[in-house]
This record gives structure tokens, sequence and C-alpha cells, in this order.
């Protein structure tokens, strides 16, 4: 009964506004009333803890802190140009929480900041000539995530998996917030909204839905169409530079948070959605998939300076549908395009004539079946269910307003793909009620491929956790699995840890046939390796000759920087860089497996 669960759940009250927390199936649920400044207010009131205890250290330290301090300054001096990055809303909202964390003014929007560099960081990264990553593993981009529109009779159905790198952090903090935005007399400020999120995400971001039935996910491109890049496919470190300290005219531009806000809050349908999308800038590069109770959908693209608008489309992955937008993304900074285009395939096939029951889309968010190969694997991010799916959400729609929003529960470990857990339902009218119990439940499914599974995550925890690498290489050595990406991972990163003997051997096992095309060249560039650094260096420039000369340059758009990336990469190998640099151990938690560096 509703009075027992208000037993359970923690409520303060503030000045303009009030807010409740209760924890449930794994998450922590909020409901927030009032202005702006007091909603702000009451998450850090309820969040304290977590915020103080893992959110700012996480930002400080681990962002912030791995970024030299030049960049920071050159960052902070680049952020004074875009005025309209938080509006007046999102500025009381941001202020509101700072006051009640005693954080330095300004701090909310600094760390804002960190959600479009995931898109504009890497665009700069390529575009200044530094290292790229790619991932041999999955052959991937990276933030992979997967939306599906279905209809489920006379509801509307918008699945989503969110495959984001922080994924170690995301489900362990896993945190449901609905809002009733006040103005200061009490009345309506905009629609009430439900976001899915994490602890820090004080404005929506991701995936939510609105008391109309508007329902949104985000999903991250990386574009040479994004600010501080400006179109450049290649610039110089000065011009940067020389930008962040004169650029003397503001820009426009505004935060990937705002802007998801402001369609949660002042949007009721697909149309109006769009028309906020064609209104606003983003600093970075997105799509949408926006979806209603009448059925309506859209994918929306979106960048700096474009934007394409595919209605009645029902899919989405990582690539901008439209042509002109596509040519101008920059995929070697997270991985091959193949993973995105499979998935897209893949979701298009099981989405079938376009209906599906809750439970059956849950199963589509589960799906780990890889085209590449024409099996099902452990672990591929050619799949609908990647090695970084940190949260599953299925948003139902329902003409009569009684919308429900189906919530995988959380994984303790952090690690586990989300979809893989069973889902809870949290009815939408429910989180502005004075309590709610657990609602009905999609059961968990049995996990094929089990051991490895727990094998991979053994390792991950070992390497980001424990800080062991190479405890970690020699537990991905033991894994039995015969899959070629997760073999080339482990003689990758046993060769990172100076075992090279065990490197080898691990190559050895990989069947290089089953590889794709960029992949195959990752195992000659590491063969290459091995042989250099055991002395056979002759053999070594063979390898990486070989390996240079049958990157033929005709693959399509999507490709070709990889295969040039790829180039200068081994021809600096040829040139005696290799003797310059270290090999990185893959980041198995970010799944951007190896980094080119070059010894130049």
């Amino acid at each position: 009964m509703w009075w027992m669960s208000l037993a359970l759940a923690r409520c303060v009250e503030l000045d303009g506004g009030h807010g409740c927390r209760q924890d449930l199936a794994g998450w922590r649920v909020l409901d927030l009333h009032g202005t702006d400044a007091a909603i702000g207010g009451a998450y850090g009131e309820l969040l304290r803890d977590e915020l103080l205890g893992d959110w700012v250290p996480m930002i400080e330290e681990m962002h912030f802190g791995r970024m030299p301090v030049v960049f920071r300054k050159l960052l902070a001096r680049h952020r004074g140009h875009f005025p309209d990055y938080f509006d007046s809303r999102a500025r009381e909202r941001a202020a509101g929480l700072e006051a009640a964390l005693a954080l330095e003014g300004g701090t909310i929007e600094r760390y804002a900041w960190l959600a479009d560099l995931a898109s504009i960081g890497p665009a700069l990264q390529l575009a200044l000539g530094r290292t790229v990553q790619v991932d041999p593993v999955t052959g991937s981009v990276g933030n992979r995530c997967t939306s599906v529109v279905a209809r489920d009779g006379d509801h509307t159905l918008l699945a989503r998996n969110l495959d984001f790198w922080g994924m170690g952090y995301w489900q362990p903090h896993a945190t449901l917030t609905f809002v009733e935005p006040l103005d200061a007399e009490g009345e309506a400020d905009g629609y009430r909204y439900a976001q899915v999120g994490t602890v820090g995400e004080v404005f929506a971001g991701s995936s939510g839905l609105n008391e109309r039935g508007l329902a949104v996910t985000s999903h991250l491109h990386i574009t040479r169409d994004a600010a501080l890049v400006f179109g450049r496919p290649r610039m110089k470190s000065s011009a940067l530079l020389w930008e962040g300290l004169t650029g003397s005219h503001p820009r426009g531009g505004t935060a990937i948070y705002v802007l998801f806000e402001r369609l949660l809050r002042d949007a009721a349908t697909v149309d109006e959605a769009i028309a906020i999308l064609e209104a606003t800038q983003p600093v970075g590069a997105w799509s949408f998939v926006l979806a209603d109770p009448s059925g309506d959908r859209a994918v929306v693209g979106r960048s700096y300076s474009d934007i394409h608008v595919a209605r009645g489309h029902s899919v989405n992955t990582n690539f901008y549908l439209d042509d002109a937008m596509h040519a101008r993304e920059l995929h070697p900074a997270r991985g091959p395009l193949e993973g995105a285009r499979l998935r897209y395939a893949r979701a298009e096939e099981l989405r079938g004539d376009g209906e599906l029951t809750v439970a059956q889309a849950a199963e589509l968010l589960r799906d780990r079946w890889d085209a590449a190969v024409g099996e099902s694997r452990t672990l591929s991010a050619n799949s609908v269910l990647s090695a970084d799916t940190s949260q599953s959400v299925v948003l139902e729609l329902s003409p009569d307003g009684a919308h429900v929003l189906w919530l995988a529960d959380p994984h303790a470990d952090g690690f586990t793909p989300a979809a893989l857990a069973g889902f809870t339902a949290f009815p939408f009218a429910d989180g502005f009620a004075p309590g709610r119990s657990r609602g009905a439940q999609i059961p968990a499914p049995p996990v094929a491929d089990a051991e490895p599974m727990a094998v991979y995550l053994q390792a991950l925890h070992q390497h980001t956790d424990l800080h062991e690498p190479g405890r970690a290489a020699a537990t991905l050595r033991g894994m039995d699995a015969e899959d070629p990406g997760l073999r080339l991972m482990s003689a990758w990163a046993s060769a990172s840890t100076g075992d090279l003997h065990a490197a080898h051997a691990e190559l050895e096992r990989v069947d290089r046939a089953c590889l794709s095309e960029h992949h195959r060249v990752l195992a000659g560039w590491l063969e290459g390796e091995i042989a250099a650094r055991t002395g056979r260096v002759e053999e070594a420039v063979r390898i990486w000759s070989e390996t240079r000369d049958g990157l033929d340059g005709v693959d399509p758009p999507s490709c070709r920087d990889l295969d040039e990336m790829l180039r200068v990469v081994l021809q600096d190998r040829l040139d005696g860089g290799w003797k310059k640099v270290d090999l990185p151990f893959p980041d198995l938690k970010f799944q951007d497996v190896i980094e080119l560096r070059l010894g130049r």
C-alpha cells in the first residue's frame, strides 16, 4: 500500500519545491517538484552521498584529472565562446545543485561539457593527427546504442540499449528521476517527465518520456561537424590554441542536456520535438529517436550546422541516415562502421512487421547474433546487445496516458550487459504518487556463454578496479572461447604486459579468416610488433610492409580515414617508431581496445 511505500522513502522540503527518494529494484527513484533551483537542490540533498563520494571524484580524477593542465585551461577558454551552452533554466538548476553540495559556481556546467566532449574530443583528436582508438574485439563504433520503435496493439514502444563507455559506473548508480517543473508561483513550467540515467545527471540526457507520451532517446556521433572542429578534416594545434585564446565573437551551441531536457519539457508530439531540434543548435553531434502514442516516430540527425529528419523511421544505431551528414563522420575515432551497420540491419530484421509485445522488445535488446560471422557471440558490437550495454529500457506509450517505463534491473558488478537482467515496470503516474511498490516484471533469461562472460568480467575487474594488467591478461588467456576477436584481445593484452611468448601463442589461436579486413590488419600489426620486440626486426619489416600494402584504398567512405591512420601507424613502425612507444593495454572497460600510438 502507498503508505507503506512512503515509510521507506526519504523526503526533503526546500524553498520553492520538494523531493523524495525511494530505492527500488536496484534503482534510485526520485520524484522532484518545484522551481529549477529547488529541483537541483533536492537532487543534491537526496543523492548527496553518491554525488560527493562517487560522482564528483570520478569527474575530477578520471576525466579532468587525466587532461593536461594546458588543455583544461584551453577548454575553459573555448567554453567561454558558447554563451548559450546553458539556458536560464539549466543555470538555475545547476546553481541549486551546486548550493546543496557546496560546489563552486559553474562546476555543473563544466561537468556537462564532458558529455559533449565524447563527440567533440575524438574529432579533435583525429583532426590534430593525434592517437586514434580502434576495437579489434568487436569492430565497432564506440557508444554503440540501439533504439527500435514498434507497436503493441494501440500502444507505441520505444526500446533502447544504452551502450556507453562508462559502463562500470552506470549500473551501480542507476537513477530514475520523475520531474514536475513549476514556476515561482507554483504553476506548471513545462510538462512533467521521467528521465532514465545515472547519479550526476540532474538534467535529462539519454532516455525519457513525458506526461503527453513523447519518448526520446539520444545517440552519439563523431563527426567533423562539431564545435571546435567546425568541419576541418585537419587542423594544427596552434590553430586550436589561437582560437581558444583570442576568439572574440560568441558562437551558437547548446549542451546535449539542455536540448534533451527541452524536448521532454516543452514538446508534446513528434512534430513539436522536431521543431525544437530544427531551432536548436547543439555543440556536439547527436541523433534522436522520437515516438509518441499516436504511432508517429522519427529519427532526427542533428549536428553543429546540419539537420536531417527521417519521419517514419523506426531504428537507429550510430551512423547518420543522411548521406551528406554521414560523409562528415569520423569513424576511425572509435573503429570501423561495420558494427553500427550490422546492428542496424539486425534490429530491422528483429522488428519484423513492426508489431512487438513488451516482452518481445526486451528480448530484442538481448539479441547477440553477429551477422558478420553468422552466429551468436559472447561479446560483439555487431549485435544488438554489446559488452558495453549499460542500460536497457522499453518505454511503453499509451493513448490514455497510462505510460510505463520498463527498466532492466541494474547489475551490481556494473559490467554485465544490462539487458541480461529482468525488467521491472515503473508506471509513469506512480512516479508522482506518495509512494510506489515494485511493479510487474519480465524475468531474466538463461544466459548463454555464461562462463566466458564471467571470465571476461573478471579480467575487466582485475584491470579496471584492481589495476593489475598482468593478472587480467592471464585471465583472458584462460578464457574457454575460440572467438577470434576475444583471442586477438587476449594476445594484445599479453603483449602489452611484456609476455611476448604468451602473446604469440594467443595470436596463433586467432582464425584470421574470421576477422574483418581491418582486424586482420591489426593482427598483422601485432604480429610485427612481437617479431620486432623479440629481435626479428627483418621479419617484422616484412610483416608490416605486407600488412600496409594490403590496404587497397577502395573501402567505403566510412573506412577511408581508418585506412589512412593505419597506414600512418604502420609506416611509423617501419621507420623505427616501435622502439619509442610501449604497447598500451586494451582498455577493457571502455571497449576502445587498441590505441594507435606513434613513436614520432
